[in-house]
C-alpha cells in the first residue's frame, strides 16, 4: 500500500512515472482477473482407478493429510512412515480404507528405501501402476549456526536433500513402467 501511495505522489511530478504507475496498476488488476478466471474454471478430477501412490513422511503433517485425502479419493496409498508402529501410523490406519497400507521407510538408509520399494512393487496388482511418488519426508533445525553441531546439519541434509534422491532412484523403474510422476514437497524455510 505504501508503494502505491509513493507512486501517486511522485507521479504528480512526472508523466513518465504516471504512465509507469498506471501500467503497474493495470498489471495488478490483470493478475487479479486471471487468478479469478482460473479459480472459476471447472476442475478436472483424476480417475484413481488402478493408480497407486507412495508418500514419504506420513507419520504426521502434510504427508499424513495427503495419504488420508488420496485414500478418500480412491487411490491405493502406500504411506511411508518412519515409525510404522507409532501413533501417527496407527491413527492413519484406523481412519483409512483397506486400500491404504503403511510401509516402513527411513529415507536416510538405502537398504530400507529399497525394501520399501520392493514392498510397494509386491503390493501392486497386475492392473495397477505406481502413479506417483511423493517425497514429503522432511525435518528442520531451528538454531543459531554456531550453536548447532555439524551432526545436526548432516541429519537434516540426509533427510531433506539425499532422502528424495534415494527414494526417487529406487522407485524410478516402477515409475517408468507406469509413466508416473515424482512430486517433491519442500519447505519455504529452504529459501
Amino acid at each position: 500500500m505504501v508503494a502505491w501511495a509513493v507512486l501517486v505522489v511522485v507521479s504528480q511530478r512526472s508523466w513518465a512515472v504516471s504512465w509507469l504507475a498506471l501500467g503497474l496498476v493495470a498489471a495488478h488488476i490483470a493478475d487479479w482477473v486471471l487468478k479469478g478466471a482460473r479459480n472459476a474454471m471447472k476442475r478436472t478430477q483424476v480417475d484413481a482407478q488402478g493408480k497407486a501412490v507412495f508418500i514419504t513422511g506420513c507419520d504426521t503433517g502434510f504427508g499424513r493429510s495427503l495419504a488420508a485425502r488420496l485414500d478418500n479419493m480412491g487411490f491405493k496409498v502406500f504411506a511411508g512412515c518412519l515409525m510404522p508402529e507409532g501413533e501417527g501410523a496407527r491413527s492413519l490406519l484406523k481412519e483409512a480404507s483397506p486400500r491404504l497400507r503403511v510401509v516402513s521407510v527411513d529415507v536416510t538408509k538405502d537398504d530400507v528405501v529399497r525394501a520399501a520399494c520392493k514392498t510397494v512393487e509386491e503390493g501392486l496388482a497386475e492392473d495397477e501402476g505406481l502413479w506417483a511418488v511423493v517425497n514429503n519426508a522432511g525435518i528442520a533445525a531451528f538454531t543459531e549456526i554456531e550453536w548447532c553441531p555439524v551432526a545436526e546439519y548432516r541429519r537434516v541434509y540426509e533427510v531433506n536433500s539425499l532422502g528424495p534422491i534415494r527414494v526417487t532412484k529406487a522407485f524410478l523403474p516402477l515409475l517408468r513402467r507406469s509413466q508416473g510422476r515424482i512430486v517433491l514437497v519442500a519447505s519455504l524455510a529452504g529459501e
